[in-house]
């Protein structure tokens, strides 16, 4: 059977940065970072942002800004050796604790299962 692992993180701004600011340096700064990183396609096979937009659950604030999905390659998860790797050491890490609250943020690797396969853009 043929598994797909992905990486999830729910992110949280780092303290006195406004949404606003957050989502611009996520969305112009950061993302084109990663995608242009050298060697991120041998630790990653898609990026997506999702940008919350308004409150949480019933009108509640919601502590996060937005979640990151990234695709895995192979039939593991690589977040031990990713974490080492220079793509994330030199280029993507040093660029998240400008916008990023790393100590409030979320992160999990999980198992994608299609329940439904729609026609939707990719």
């Amino acid at each position: 059977m043929f598994v797909t692992y992905k990486k999830i993180a729910f992110l949280v701004p780092r303290p006195n940065m406004s949404r606003e600011n957050f989502l611009n340096h996520w969305r112009l700064r950061h993302g084109p970072l990663v995608a242009n990183s050298p060697n991120y396609g041998n630790w990653r096979n898609r990026y997506v942002q999702n940008h919350v937009e308004g409150d949480g659950p019933v009108g509640k604030s919601f502590l996060f800004a937005g979640m990151a999905e990234f695709w895995l390659p192979g039939n593991s998860p690589n977040e031990d050796e990713f974490s080492k790797s220079e793509t994330y050491r030199l280029h993507i890490a040093l660029d998240e604790i400008n916008f990023i609250n790393m100590s409030e943020t979320i992160s999990m690797t999980a198992v994608e299962e299609i329940v439904l396969q729609g026609d939707a853009a990719i």
